[in-house]
């Protein structure tokens, strides 16, 4: 049968039942116009789609922000124990990924988490950043900017210092 992809009985009491193996069918786009066809598959991958390209986007957005406003503030001449600053800031990278989100794990757990004996210290609430969905990607957002802010401040710094000393004097006289 070229439609299901098996060999099957041609009479007989065993007519249709299908032999294992099968072979490959070529189905061309029909899972696709299926995908968006069939409303119960739809509806989930439009969700799933969008969460994806939010994600995506906001991960972007918060990581370049941060390392851009980090960079500037350690290439500021009159700060302090800057290289401290950086050397404390570019930790967050050298620490390997999955220690760092067990450590955010911890932070945010319901019961003991830092971060919700903080929040109900201050304001008296005590969010279930595991089983609300809202919170849940919040705080994958949270995560995901802490494992990437220290790659884009490292990279905003390399661009901060490629730039010529000339135009610094030249926008001084302006």
């Amino acid at each position: 049968n070229f439609k299901t992809g098996y060999y099957e009985y041609k009479g007989g009491d065993k007519a249709g039942e299908k032999l294992e193996p099968g072979f490959k069918v070529y189905v061309g786009f029909d899972n696709f116009v299926h995908i968006f066809q069939d409303s119960a598959i739809r509806g989930p991958f439009l969700r799933i789609f969008a969460w994806t390209i939010l994600f995506a986007a906001g991960t972007v957005f918060t990581t370049v922000s941060m390392g851009m406003v980090l960079a500037v503030l350690l290439n500021w001449e009159a700060l302090r124990f800057r290289g401290l600053y950086r050397t404390l800031l570019f930790t967050a990278y050298a620490v390997p990924g999955f220690i760092s989100i067990l450590v955010f794990k911890g932070l945010f757990n319901n019961n003991f988490g830092e971060i919700n004996l903080i929040l109900n210290a201050l304001f008296g609430i005590k969010p279930a950043w595991f089983s609300d969905t809202g919170l849940a990607r919040g705080m994958l957002l949270i995560v995901n900017t802490w494992l990437g802010y220290p790659y884009m401040m490292v990279l905003c710094m390399g661009l901060i210092k490629a730039i010529p000393s000339d135009l610094y004097e030249a926008s001084a006289l302006a």
